[in-house]
């Protein structure tokens, strides 16, 4: 239990930042530095069973208190749902150009923001997502809007359902700002394979914003919607070989759907294969390529044995790590967000930004990831993410400490200034 430590220990893995805590800065250029996290926490708030709450003295409010003092605002009749609505569309119109977040932008956002106007009047019981606008990824369906997956193969293609996840956040009175863009069918990590449009990262307009989900995420981080609704892979290593291998098995079952593009043709096999070649982007391709290799005959012997064994070793390595150290800290990413096109044509290049938290998901280990600081890259500063690893089952240790850092690394910026500056949070 982390309340039975007196100086909780923390092993740093590889990396090339510094983290400023409270304003004690610990460069961390060795490839493993153990030290005492008492030398930035007060060792009583580090053992804290439960932490103390601590308001941060943050330049702008993080997105979980902007819906919370938003909701405030609503019950307490200080503001309206369809004053909110217009603030965020007013948002989104000023930096959309730039950034490209959105694949489409709902109609129905102000009529949604009035019924829940109504229902304040009517001193009805409000939904826990009340007023809240929400960004909802383009691989989701939506039955009010086009849900292309990010591919004009499904160009035009309207569900006729809501997803689960949309019809729970509709009943709790969420409203759906729009569709943000991704990768195409999520085959991506920079949202460049977008059939549409690339998105560019808030922070400096020309970086990626990550993917596949990128869209969503700079969606939230220019305040064009208060929350986003991305997909979760469950595990990087699984689904690099699980949804490829699903892609090229499917396709070679292709019977006769009948939505989406499809290219003029007089014989079946040129149909196929020229609505395949026109409808998906080049890293969609690679990615079915990789399915049909995984799935070929001799892959397993090859690959999949010494892959399991290589993960024994790797579970291996975290587990003595671990028995010496409560908690694993290091990057979330390998560098900083890098400039447009710049790994565009090296996809191991790209493959490698995940590095640093795949060998997590092989140790079977919980982990989570939190902003800790920036990296300054010439004409703007950067923002860093932090991983923080903990032990097998030992999720309420690993979230107690990412509460102690998100209080201690107080002072760093939310809203990135170039995109949205003087934005009222």
């Amino acid at each position: 239990m982390l309340s039975s430590l007196q100086n909780p220990r923390f092993l740093i893995l590889q990396s090339q930042f510094q983290f400023n805590f409270t304003s004690k800065t610990l460069n961390f250029s060795s490839k493993r530095r153990l030290f005492h996290f008492s030398n930035a926490l007060n060792s009583s708030q580090a053992i804290s069973e439960q932490p103390q709450t601590i308001s941060p003295t943050l330049k702008t409010s993080p997105p979980t208190s902007q819906i919370l003092k938003t909701q405030k605002s609503l019950l307490s009749r200080e503001i309206k749902a369809v004053e909110i609505a217009e603030e965020y569309l007013n948002r989104l119109r000023q930096t959309e150009p730039q950034i490209r977040s959105f694949l489409h932008v709902s109609e129905n956002v102000i009529k949604e923001a009035e019924e829940i106007d109504k229902k304040i009047e009517r001193n009805e019981e409000l939904g826990s997502l009340a007023g809240v606008l929400v960004g909802v990824k383009d691989n989701i369906c939506t039955v009010d809007m086009p849900s292309t997956g990010g591919s004009r193969i499904l160009e035009g293609y309207k569900p006729a359902f809501d997803a689960t996840a949309v019809k729970k956040m509709r009943e709790c009175g969420a409203v759906l700002i729009g569709k943000t863009n991704m990768d195409e069918f999520g085959m991506g990590s920079t949202t460049e394979a977008s059939s549409f449009q690339v998105t560019t990262n808030p922070w400096d307009v020309t970086r990626v914003p990550g993917g596949s989900s990128g869209g969503s995420a700079a969606a939230v981080s220019a305040r064009q919607c208060m929350v986003s609704l991305p997909s979760f892979s469950l595990g990087l290593p699984a689904y690099y070989i699980l949804a490829s291998s699903e892609s090229s098995s499917n396709l070679s079952r292709y019977d006769g759907v009948r939505y989406g593009n499809q290219v003029a043709a007089e014989e079946l096999s040129s149909l196929y294969g020229a609505s395949r070649a026109n409808g998906l982007g080049s890293e969609v391709k690679m990615r079915i390529l990789m399915g049909t290799y995984a799935l070929s005959a001799g892959y397993y012997d090859a690959y999949y044995k010494r892959a399991q064994q290589v993960r024994t070793l790797v579970k291996k390595d975290f587990k003595e790590a671990l028995d010496e150290n409560d908690i694993l800290i290091s990057p979330a990413a390998p560098s900083a967000a890098y400039k447009l096109g710049e790994k565009k044509n090296d996809p191991l290049a790209m493959y490698a930004g995940d590095i640093m938290t795949v060998n997590v998901n092989l140790a079977g280990l919980p982990a989570l990831v939190l902003p800790c600081g920036f990296v300054d890259s010439g004409a703007t500063a950067l923002p860093i993410g932090l991983q923080i690893i903990g032990a097998a089952f030992d999720e309420g240790k690993l979230l107690r400490v990412g509460h102690i850092f998100e209080q201690t690394l107080q002072g760093c910026r939310f809203v990135p200034p170039s995109v949205v500056e003087g934005f009222a949070s």
